[in-house]
């Protein structure tokens, strides 16, 4: 797991933006639940995450979650990819290309 990855991203999302406590947990339970699937069922980290990978774990999540909880893990992901690309942490970018609206439309016709 990441944690000194996530925990950076959080501190930052807290000095920068003060979100408030709640908004933060519910960030970084996403993070977490997010690395941990990478882990168990890709054995990949999040820094080596693809789009395909990421769109995999919404498909996963979609199911059992509701839509605004979809919502805020898409915020989630594209923020903490952003700051990673920002502090070059990571050099692509394909992890910032995935759209809510795709997903949605995605699995409203199945």
């Amino acid at each position: 797991m990441h944690q000194t990855i996530i925990d950076d991203f959080i501190d930052h999302l807290w000095l920068e933006d003060g979100l408030s406590k709640n908004t933060l947990n519910s960030y970084r339970f996403d993070l977490i639940i997010f690395d941990s699937w990478l882990g168990e069922q890709k054995k990949i980290t999040m820094m080596d995450v693809s789009e395909l990978e990421i769109q995999e774990f919404l498909a996963f999540k979609f199911p059992s979650s509701k839509s605004r909880s979809i919502s805020r893990l898409l915020a989630t992901l594209r923020r903490f990819f952003r700051y990673q690309l920002r502090e070059k942490k990571i050099q692509k970018t394909q992890h910032l290309k995935f759209k809510h609206q795709k997903f949605q439309n995605h699995y409203q016709s199945h």
